[in-house]
């Protein structure tokens, strides 16, 4: 058996998938499954209204000795059975996709630059810059705290006067 644990699905990965598709890769999956299932259903319709037009239209054979019931139930069997083997094959073709298809290997997903990435470093003079910044925000927060305090207290004093 081989090992999975290292094909499992990257959260960085779907996050990735996504902002370079421009949708999540289970709506891919998700679109593939439901036109299989469309064409199926299609099938089927065609499937009973064939049946139907032919009892109608022949007067000898097992066509005669069928009623409609019959065939509706026998068709709605068969879709039952197609949903059935749909749903199976494509379960297993959606966790092949997610496992090799749309995936990006662990090691590789911090060296993956999407387009609009490009140019972009991320060095530490810059983590230096966004700290600093991070500060003189929290100050700025603080000092607009104590302005509104201020207000409020200078507000009181003219309602007493």
């Amino acid at each position: 058996m081989t090992d999975t644990s290292d094909k499992s699905l990257d959260p960085r990965t779907t996050a990735i998938l996504t902002e370079h598709f421009g949708f999540a890769p289970l709506v891919l999956i998700d679109e593939i499954i439901n036109a299989v299932n469309e064409i199926m259903y299609k099938g089927t319709e065609a499937i009973e209204s064939f049946l139907k037009e032919q009892k109608n239209i022949k007067t000898s054979g097992i066509f005669t000795e069928i009623s409609l019931d019959e065939i509706e139930t026998g068709v709605g069997k068969l879709e039952t059975l197609l949903e059935f083997t749909v749903d199976s094959y494509f379960d297993k073709f959606e966790l092949y996709c997610f496992r090799n298809v749309l995936n990006i290997p662990k090691d590789l997903i911090p060296h993956v630059v999407l387009n609009h990435q490009r140019g972009i470093e991320f060095n530490n003079e810059k983590i230096k810059d966004k700290d600093e910044l991070d500060k003189k925000i929290d100050d700025l927060r603080n000092k607009i705290a104590l302005e509104l305090q201020l207000r409020k207290i200078l507000k009181f004093e003219i309602t007493k006067v």
